[in-house]
């Protein structure tokens, strides 16, 4: 009795931090029209334009973290994807590029 109820408390705090990670609270509090469309968009090209803190760092973080993971809710997914993940090197993206998608992809949801 005693190990299934430490079980089901494990899976409970698992089901929270799922809950609560990055990448299940994006757009979920304030929906964004424009990033929601981009991740609808059907072209194999696609750019996202806006001005200073306008998300759209937020939205590619999350397409790449999608795709990479093989999550994405609006693309066919493949079952078994193997890829890197790459930004260029410079001071602005370390800081937030990197920082964001490390931070989508290990709050796993």
């Amino acid at each position: 009795m005693k190990r299934e109820l430490q079980l089901l408390r494990r899976i409970y705090a698992e089901q929270q931090r799922r809950k609560n990670s990055a990448l299940s609270l994006y757009n979920k509090e304030i929906i964004h029209q424009k990033q929601m469309a981009f991740h609808r968009c059907t072209k194999r090209n696609r750019w996202v334009f806006g001005g200073n803190r306008s998300g759209k760092t937020e939205c590619g973080a999350v397409e790449t973290v999608w795709l990479a993971r093989g999550i994405h809710p609006f693309r066919p997914n493949r079952k078994e994807i193997s890829c890197w993940v790459v930004s260029s090197r410079s001071r602005c993206s370390e800081r937030w590029r990197s920082r964001r998608c490390f931070t989508i992809w290990t709050n796993r949801g």
